[in-house]
């Protein structure tokens, strides 16, 4: 078991959570919930939550809500965790290879 003073040096890890127009919400605002009360709890910054798109502008979800993005993914270098959130969006996604290329390049960092 680590010592509470370890786990203050470490560095955070980071999140990145893929948005695209259509998205769920909820499959967005979840996991961004989770990781933040994480860091609550634990209280320390134990994570870092980023929202990005390809093209770096901001995503519609299904509800019509706009998310502001953080950047686009093509100039992630790395993450430690990956997040792709459902929603009828996904479908559009399934076959689309400018997509897909960005998530392989960023799963050696994953």
């Amino acid at each position: 078991m680590t010592s509470n003073l370890q786990n203050q040096t470490k560095r955070p890890q980071s999140v990145l959570i893929i948005g695209f127009d259509d998205v769920l919400l909820m499959d967005v605002a979840g996991p961004a919930q989770v990781f933040s009360s994480t860091n609550k709890v634990l209280g320390r910054d134990a994570y870092t939550v980023a929202i990005e798109s390809l093209d770096g502008k901001d995503v519609t979800t299904d509800t019509g809500l706009i998310l502001r993005t953080n950047e686009p993914t093509a100039e992630v270098a790395a993450a430690d965790y990956l997040v792709v959130p459902g929603g009828p969006g996904v479908d559009q996604r399934l076959d689309d290879r400018d997509f897909q290329r960005r998530l392989i390049k960023l799963e050696p960092n994953v």
